[in-house]
């Protein structure tokens, strides 16, 4: 068998392939934007959203190699750049100049986002416990075909007493006397 010399290891946020790649502090409480650098023109990129510091136009960073070797230094001064600033500004700042880049999001945010609003991706159903529930859909449209989910998920033990008489031919009695023996907990 032939090896390629190759070790694979966890490499948390980063990747092999990028460099600065990782998922970076915003401003807020647990804020979070993820940043991926793939070539050197998005590097260039990158130092002129940041103001092209000190830091950014040491020669050794230049290079993908470089930027590898450096990562946790980039990581600490782009985590001090990030930290001040709005994640979805700063995403959109970084995209503007072709830096790939992504402001993390929580269901909440889903919930709110203006894409997943206007594709009405979510589904509301009338939950007999938690009340209006939000349901995720499907990620497609098809014209003329309302898509799912139709219903709120089960409530625990909601078609017991269904499926006992319809699937296993219990009588109403022998239903009522196997919840009275306990064995329905």
């Amino acid at each position: 068998m032939q090896t390629l010399g190759t070790v694979v290891s966890r490499l948390g946020n980063r990747s092999r392939f990028a460099a600065p790649e990782g998922i970076y502090p915003a401003l807020g409480d647990d804020q979070w934007l993820a940043i991926s650098v793939e070539n050197d023109a998005q590097w260039h990129n990158l130092r002129k959203v940041l103001g092209d510091p000190d830091w950014a136009r040491d020669p050794a960073l230049a290079s993908f190699e470089g930027r590898m070797a450096h990562h946790d230094e980039i990581d600490a001064h782009l985590s001090s750049w990030t930290l001040t600033r709005d994640r979805y500004a700063a995403m959109k700042t970084l995209l503007t100049v072709g830096v790939p880049a992504g402001a993390l999001q929580r269901s909440s945010d889903l919930a709110e986002d203006p894409q997943y609003i206007l594709r009405k991706f979510h589904r509301f159903h009338e939950h007999p416990v938690m009340g209006r529930v939000p349901y995720a859909g499907v990620q497609f449209l098809i014209p003329g075909y309302e898509a799912g989910p139709y219903r709120f998920a089960p409530l625990l033990g909601e078609h017991t007493d269904a499926i006992l008489s319809e699937a296993l031919g219990m009588s109403a009695d022998q239903i009522l006397e196997t919840r009275e023996s306990g064995a329905l907990r």
